[in-house]
Formats: structure tokens, sequence, C-alpha cells
């Protein structure tokens, strides 16, 4: 598809010359995957005129590569407002969740169709590339007055104090002197105890034993889902995100808009 390209931008027009400015040389322009001869009029045209050539470029190219894909008008509107916006090769670049707010526009379609198809196209970038070279952050929910921190590089200890709390919680809940309650209600050591299939009088054991990362879970799980009891604020869930895709300009995005 690429190798029409050359020929494609070529065709490309400016706005007609105005009056009084002298004819333009021809320029040679290097643009990524093609060597294009473009006309370029003298630097006194850039601001106005300068846009309107760097917007006409932009949208016979996107048109060019994509073909009549309904995501088109999407593609055209991030690129445009990228480049309005400053958001080029050094900039740290907008995510799938915030380009709409931070370009300022409504797209008609998913963020993610938009810019993956920019993507496409060779004119933005996403960083990284691969999906497996994103971040991942290890949250500990309860942490932070619930609204959860970051735990990487300390995923363990965080375990051990959820583990602990939970068995903490297990023992303020067991009546006194017994681990069966006398109306036959369930406690949090039942409950525990259940979801591991465990002994009830040996769940600390099994709870600091093996994955804690995964005790945790099974068991805040099973606390969550009972109607016999109720979680404490001092243990939840440890889960795992990932970061953002981030999405700019690229180089050739830039000398395009620079024709």
């Amino acid at each position: 598809m690429f190798e029409s390209l050359p020929k494609r931008v070529a065709q490309l027009r400016c706005p007609r010359q105005p009056q009084g400015i002298p004819e333009p040389a021809e320029a040679s322009r290097k643009i990524g995957f093609a060597r294009v001869r473009l006309r370029a009029y003298p630097s006194e045209l850039s601001g106005y005129e300068h846009r309107r050539m760097a917007e006409s470029h932009t949208k016979t190219i996107i048109r060019f590569l994509k073909g009549s894909k309904d995501s088109i008008e999407d593609i055209t509107n991030i690129v445009l407002n990228m480049w309005d916006k400053g958001i080029g090769p050094t900039h740290e670049g907008t995510t799938r969740s915030d380009v709409e707010s931070d370009l300022g526009i409504s797209l008609n379609y998913a963020a993610k169709t938009g810019l993956e198809h920019a993507v496409d196209t060779r004119l933005v970038e996403r960083d990284p590339e691969d999906s497996d070279d994103l971040p991942v952050y290890v949250i500990a929910e309860w942490m932070n007055g619930g609204s959860g921190d970051v735990v990487n590089g300390n995923v363990d200890d965080a375990a051990e104090e959820a583990i602990e709390a939970i068995i903490d919680h297990i023992h303020a809940t067991d009546p006194s002197g017994s681990t069966a309650v006398a109306d036959g209600g369930l406690t949090v050591r039942d409950v525990v105890a259940d979801e591991f299939t465990a002994a009830a009088s040996a769940i600390e054991g099994r709870l600091r034993r093996g994955d804690l990362v995964e005790n945790v879970n099974t068991a805040v799980e099973a606390i969550e889902e009972s109607s016999h009891v109720s979680m404490r604020s001092d243990y939840g869930r440890i889960t795992f995100r990932y970061g953002a895709f981030n999405y700019r300009l690229t180089p050739l995005a830039v000398t395009l808009f620079n024709l």
C-alpha cells in the first residue's frame, strides 16, 4: 500500500499563490518511507496559509492510507489536534482515557479505534509498541484510606500484612473460648475455612502457607460474598493493573506539517 504514496503525495497542491509572491522553488522533502517533491511557499506564508496546507496534506494521506473507514474523521481530528496541542515526538503523549479531554475533541467512535487507526498511518506512535512492555502496578486496595496504594517491590510485605489482618479479624469474631457459635451462626473463621476447604481450627496455618497474594484475594472474596460476615477496612484485595499506552505524533507527522 505504501509503494503508491509518493505519487499520491506529489499530487498535493498548495492554495493559490498570493499576488506579489514570487514563484516558489521546487523542494525535495523526505517523509519517512517516501521521498516526494512538493512546492513550498516562502516562510512569509507561515501561519494561517501554512496551517491550511498542512491540514490538506494530512487529510489526503489519511484518506489514501485508510480508504473509506468510518473512523477517518476521528483519525484526522486526532492528528490535527495533536499538532495544535504540541503533542509531538518529545511529548509524554496522551492516553485512550484522556485523549478527548486533552485534545478538546469529541470522537465518533471508541478512542482505541481512532488512536490505533492513527498509528496505522504512521503519523501517530504508541508507546510502548507492544502490550508486553506495559508497566504493571501492584495495588493494595485497602491502603491509602481505601483508595489503594502501589506496592511494587513490597508485594510480599503487603500480602503478609493483609493475611495477619484477616487472622486478627477471625480471632476478633470467635466466640470466647470456642471456635463455634452457640446459636449456629457463621463466623469469619467458618466462612474463610469453608472457602479453603480447611478445618476451622487450622485456618490460620492455611492462610500463612502457599501463595499469600492468592490467599488474601481468596479470603477477601469469601468474606465479601458472605451474607453472614462483613469486611474490615485493614485488609483487602491485591490487584495487578497495567499502565496505559501513550500516543503522540511521529517525526514523520512533524515533517508533514512543516512542508
